[in-house]
């Protein structure tokens, strides 16, 4: 959780586990696990400028599409996407069956804002480096 608001600027409120993918079998022996984050709150923390282009809200469909154009190349962000995607249409079941929820107990509503689109709804997530730690 705290890669995500170092990364981003944005505290995830409830996070769980996506999947797990082998990037390079035979080259790496380390899979990162992938999280799927819902709802964030942000706070006073300054993204660095080292992990990310840009940090916007991206509905799933539009990241879905980023995809072939090549304006989302990260293997960690494509592989959750796809498997986010597939989740969401029911096409694999969501294998944990709860999601933590990080709140702290003064939290604030949803977010509805981010820092490109003000317009934002809160059921979309920030794309941008989260992609290796907590997706």
């Amino acid at each position: 959780m705290c890669e995500v608001e170092e990364e981003t600027g944005w505290r995830p409120r409830t996070m769980r586990h996506l999947v797990t993918y082998q990037p390079a079998i035979g080259t790496l022996d380390h899979p990162p696990d992938i999280y799927l984050a819902h709802g964030a709150d942000l706070t006073d923390t300054r993204p660095d400028i080292n992990e990310a282009e840009m940090i916007r809200w991206v509905p799933l469909d539009e990241a879905m599409r980023m995809i072939d154009p090549g304006e989302i190349v990260g293997a960690a962000t494509v592989v959750g996407v796809y498997r986010a995607l597939l989740e969401d249409r029911g096409l694999v079941a969501d294998r944990t069956p709860e999601s933590a929820d990080l709140r702290s107990p003064n939290s604030s509503t949803p977010p509805t804002r981010s820092r490109a689109d003000p317009a934002a709804p809160s059921d979309q997530q920030p794309c941008g480096a989260r992609q290796a730690s907590c997706a």
